[in-house]
């Protein structure tokens, strides 16, 4: 097969049992012969193919295609960049743009690949080979085959794609890349090849790739680095695989590339047109000859930017500027030669021959179209066509597609053009994508546009107080409603494209939004929490919650139960009870929370230590925890995640899915914690991450990135089964705020037999320094002040150790000087029977005496209001007269027993256990400070 890469055979030494070693200096690097023949002594580094990836792209929105080089049209088919990879489009009227995602494998599973030399390679229905032939540069030589080393951290994160080709017949992709160590992957496009596969990676290139370009036969691809690479190199495809044909310096700023013929090239750029000859001679480096170069007399076009170039036939091309110049290069004499043709125009942006021979030149978003013969004339006007408004954005690259035009613009739209109309076949997104939910529906949103399904919505966005920008900050879909909430705080409710409702529901950004049973909260870095009620198009604030210390994350609602997750380390645990949201129960954490999701019974959070932890949402109970890392250990910083439940070969998995800070995305086993699958596939940070429920087939991962792409993967074909677990004008009106007194609260939850903390106010306490027992877990110590942290929540386990029993609390400071006092047995036995009493109630060593002090002032002072309005008198109120009496002299340093106490019989006075223990615990400040002040008088 002439169009077949196909590479020599692995020629490994009888005694090399293991990884192949780099070459030596004193190895010869392995080239491909001119002659077909095999150099002995040589070394092939051939990947195999392993299995096909976990996670695979099934589908892209948007586009991060945005100049001629990252966009390439051949009859039929579209290839364009989006993220690392590149998406190939076969276009039909009927099934419009059907695609296929191209993006090399990640580092882990190339060098995992380099052990599984005894796979036999596969061809596909194209004839290529399942095995990577693998183009390195060294210092010995130009060309390395030896295999690459153990790649660093840095080195393995996903690139930007910055250069895309198809092949004339269509048979080969080639995609560029830019950052450390670029590299050229060659892909084939066999309906039945791995598109993580390449059949030859080429990295050559220092810096990044800025063109790829096949020749017209597509046996030479040309490869130009960016500018501070500035190599050009031309390579050789053949049936015995890739060589370096030729190579030489570029280092003008090159805007666009094209062949002329099999053996012409030009390049044009600022200030720049050369002319590339490809000549086979005997010699040089290993073969590898030198590309030799001419430049025409520039005449005017000496000071202009040359933006395009279209080839007419194999001597003729024609050249457009940013400064309006069209010109025609003729390279049939020896020196080539550059006639101006047209000047004084609007900027032309780009150059293109239809199928009628005529030439397509782009003027921003103009289109005009001239006969052959009139731009091949040696007189021309100095004013070219006048174009024809096609798109409202300026068009960065036109191609003829069949019988029509096909156009990318500024704003990374794809369309076709017919008849000087244009439809758009692939929508790019106007900027970064901000975030991504999945509520009744999938919400998607820039800076200032948010997407829901096939709607598009813009709301009025004003000014912030410091006059910068606003920005929409999230979104969420309520099924025909769309809540949107901005920087500045305002909430905003549209239906069908309009807004309905809007209300000033925060001071600051809203962070997050959940809906549930026609309720939807929101939070804000405020550290508010808003409820509002939502009825036909409008709503109705119902409650404000306040507690947390710091910006509010994220919020989750299920089962009436609302999770708050904050920055200030804590998560926030709500109970509807009465028609109010009163305060159950507040989770510490040791590191602050990045996302938290709520599946069955389980309250998973992650966090900035790199740890995964499992609560139990009965009790609030730390179940276990365990650490994202890579394959070699090291951990990963995971920033969101979701869990699916998911079967394959009859046993059922769960497993994490999360996004990292490099970009990439892993499946996690939820038992284990083992590392399952690592893709990669945005380029730049990725914003947002949902689990779409699908059929009994497969599941849907769906990303957004800062790239303008969203990615939708598909877990298969190992997944068999999916049951995925769901989780108007601007106004200057003052923020709205309902919130519920704590002493309602608190009557609210005692009427209801809720369990609550007796303070509604959810203030984590200060870490601070403490020993570590032999599990990891923080050895608690008692403080002077109230503590809202669970006495049920253990402390995080380390490396999934079971969990250690729970370790007695340590005595109060007021136990810890009756000790000190008398060491006498009977003493310490009584203080730690009293200390067990006291444990068992709900209550013990929760609440300060300035709480309760506060609550009776509040309870006697309703009781004199009461008492006054009615005639009730007459009745007994001796037994409230004891006690407040006996409250009384307690306060003036008396015994504080009432009267009916004191004439009980001496025995039952002298030592009353509970009592006693209670008067100690509840004013046990006060005696530790008498204590010791007796103590110190002693001592002077």
């Amino acid at each position: 097969m002439s169009d077949d890469l196909r590479p020599y055979q692995l020629d490994r030494p009888a005694n090399q049992t293991g990884r192949p070693q780099p070459l030596g200096p004193g190895d010869s690097p392995a080239v491909s012969p001119t002659n077909g023949t095999k150099p002995a002594g040589s070394k092939r580094n051939l990947i195999p193919a392993t299995e096909r990836s976990f996670l695979t792209v099934s589908n892209t929105i948007g586009a991060s295609a945005s100049s001629n080089m990252t966009f390439d049209v051949q009859r039929q088919t579209i290839a364009y960049t989006a993220g690392t990879g590149a998406v190939l489009g076969h276009y039909s009227t009927s099934l419009g743009l059907k695609q296929r995602y191209f993006c090399l494998r990640n580092t882990d599973q190339l060098n995992a690949s380099f052990e599984a030399f005894q796979i036999t390679a596969t061809r596909d229905s194209y004839g290529f080979s399942s095995q990577t032939q693998y183009l390195g540069a060294s210092e010995e030589s130009p060309v390395d085959a030896s295999p690459p080393k153990m790649p660093s951290p840095v080195k393995e994160r996903a690139k930007s794609a910055t250069a895309v080709a198809i092949r004339p017949d269509g048979r080969l992709l080639a995609l560029g890349e830019t950052g450390h160590s670029p590299k050229i992957s060659i892909f084939s496009t066999a309906p039945d090849s791995d598109s993580s596969c390449p059949v030859a990676v080429i990295t050559q290139h220092s810096f990044g790739v800025r063109f790829l370009r096949w020749s017209p036969c597509g046996t030479f691809l040309a490869s130009l680095g960016t500018l501070n690479d500035g190599y050009l190199h031309i390579w050789h495809v053949q049936d015995k695989g890739v060589r370096l044909h030729s190579s030489n310096k570029c280092i003008s700023q090159v805007e666009d590339m094209r062949w002329l013929s099999d053996k012409i090239l030009i390049t044009v750029g600022d200030h720049h047109v050369r002319v590339w000859k490809v000549e086979d001679k005997e010699g040089g480096l290993q073969n590898i000859q030198v590309l030799s170069g001419r430049n025409p007399v520039m005449g005017l076009v000496n000071n202009v930017t040359c933006t395009s170039v279209c080839p007419i036939n194999q001597l003729e091309a024609v050249i457009g500027s940013k400064e309006g110049l069209v010109a025609v290069l003729n390279v049939s004499e020896e020196t080539p030669k550059l006639t101006i043709r047209w000047q004084r125009l609007s900027p032309v942006s780009a150059v293109c021959m239809n199928s009628d021979g005529e030439i397509c030149m782009a003027f921003g978003g103009k289109i005009a179209v001239v006969s052959l013969d009139e731009v091949l004339q040696e007189e021309g006007e100095d004013f070219g066509p006048i174009g024809t408004e096609v798109q409202q954005s300026p068009i960065v690259s036109l191609a003829e597609f069949g019988s029509r035009l096909v156009c990318l613009d500024s704003n990374r739209d794809i369309s076709l053009i017919q008849d000087m109309k244009s439809q758009s076949i692939v929508q790019g997104q106007q900027g970064i994508i901000k975030g991504l939910t999945l509520g009744m529906s999938q919400v998607f949103w820039t800076a200032d546009r948010v997407t829901c399904d096939d709607t598009s919505i813009k709301p009025e966005l004003g000014k912030l107080n410091d006059e910068s920008d606003n920005e929409i900050s999230h979104a969420l879909s309520l099924g025909s409603d769309v809540a949107i909430g901005d920087r500045s705080g305002r909430l905003s409710l549209y239906n069908e494209g309009s807004c309905k409702f809007s209300t000033q529901a925060h001071q600051a950004d809203i962070t997050g939004m959940a809906f549930h049973d026609g309720t939807l909260f929101t939070c804000s870095r405020d550290r508010t929490v808003q409820v509002f009620l939502v009825s036909h198009s409008s709503m109705e604030l119902q409650q404000t919650i306040v507690g947390h210390t710091a910006n509010i994350l994220k919020l989750v609602v299920a089962d009436q139960r609302l999770y708050s997750c904050s920055a200030d380390r804590s998560i926030g645990v709500h109970a509807l009870t009465g028609g109010v949201w009163a305060p159950l129960k507040s989770i510490s954490l040791k590191s602050s929370p990045l996302d938290v999701i709520l599946v069955d019974n389980e309250l998973i959070v992650i966090c900035s230590d790199k740890q995964v932890y499992v609560y139990r949402t009965d009790k609030c109970e730390l179940v276990r925890n365990y650490k994202c890392a890579n394959s070699r250990g090291d951990g990963l910083s995971v920033t969101r995640i979701v869990l699916g439940k998911f079967q394959h070969g009859g046993i059922k998995k769960d497993i994490l899915v999360g996004v990292c800070t490099d970009k990439s995305l892993r499946l996690f086993d939820h038992a284990t914690g083992a590392l399952l699958a690592s893709e990669w596939g945005h380029s730049d940070g990725v914003s947002g991450l949902i689990l779409k429920p699908q059929s009994a087939v497969s599941a849907e991962v769906v990303t957004s990135g800062a790239d303008g792409c969203l990615f939708v993967w598909k877990l298969s074909p190992w997944v068999e089964s999916a049951v995925v677990s769901g989780s108007a004008a601007l106004s200057t009106s003052p923020v709205a705020r309902k919130v519920i007194p704590k002493l309602e609260l608190s009557s609210i939850a005692r009427e209801n037999n809720l369990d609550t903390p007796n303070s509604p106010v959810l203030r984590p306490s200060p870490l601070r320094k403490s020993a570590v027992d032999s599990n990891g877990s923080p050895m608690t110590r008692t403080a002077g002040r109230p503590s809202f942290r669970s006495k049920e929540t253990p402390s995080p386990v380390r490396n999934e150790r079971p969990m250690s029993p729970a370790r007695p609390k340590s005595p109060t400071r007021v136990s810890n000087v009756a000790i000190m006092g008398d060491k006498s047995p009977s003493r310490m036995g009584s203080s730690g029977s009293s200390r067990g009493i006291s444990s068992g109630s709900p209550r013990a060593g929760n609440v300060s005496i300035d709480t309760m002090k506060t609550d009776l002032c509040v309870r006697l002072k309703r009781f004199r209001g009461e008492f006054d309005s009615k005639d009730d008198r007459e009745k007994d109120y001796s037994a409230l007269q004891e006690e407040l009496e006996a409250t009384l002299a307690l306060l003036r340093g008396g015994t504080g027993l009432p009267k009916a106490e004191t004439n009980l019989p001496s025995a039952r006075c002298t030592t009353p256990a509970m009592d006693m223990e209670t008067i100690v615990r509840e004013f046990g400040d006060k005696i530790y400070s008498l204590l010791e002040d007796k103590m110190k008088g002693g001592g002077e």
